[in-house]
């Protein structure tokens, strides 16, 4: 074992001493989205190719700062591994739906229902 290992091995327990508690949340805030390249290079595949399977409809975009338009990783990551795209994002979508009735309440009066939280 050198001194590099050591000193790796405390500045590991350490961080861990700190962070601990706080890591997962950390760690949950992995970058969400990816520019084209990024898209391109998890697919392996170019940014041009990336480009097409926006425009055949293969992978969704989200508006970012403007024009800039960005890929959500769980879809580029989902292309990659095989997984139908569309199947992921539905359920994405279902699940952030069930946490904003969660946060927001939901409504129980059938008139009500389909209503976003008011004001929106």
């Amino acid at each position: 074992m050198t001194i590099d290992d050591d000193l790796a091995g405390v500045v590991q327990r350490g961080v861990h001493a700190a962070l601990g508690p706080y890591l997962p949340k950390l760690l949950a805030l992995e970058k969400r989205t990816c520019t084209f390249g990024e898209a391109g290079k998890i697919i392996g595949c170019s940014d041009r190719h990336v480009a097409k399977l926006v425009a055949d409809g293969v992978l969704p975009i989200v508006p970012h700062n403007g024009t800039k338009k960005v890929i959500p990783r769980i879809a580029v990551v989902a292309l990659a591994d095989g997984v139908d795209v569309a199947v992921v994002m539905a359920e994405r979508a279902r699940v952030l739906a069930g946490a904003l009735d969660q946060s927001v309440g939901s409504s129980s009066s059938p008139e009500d229902a389909g209503e976003g939280p008011a004001g929106l």
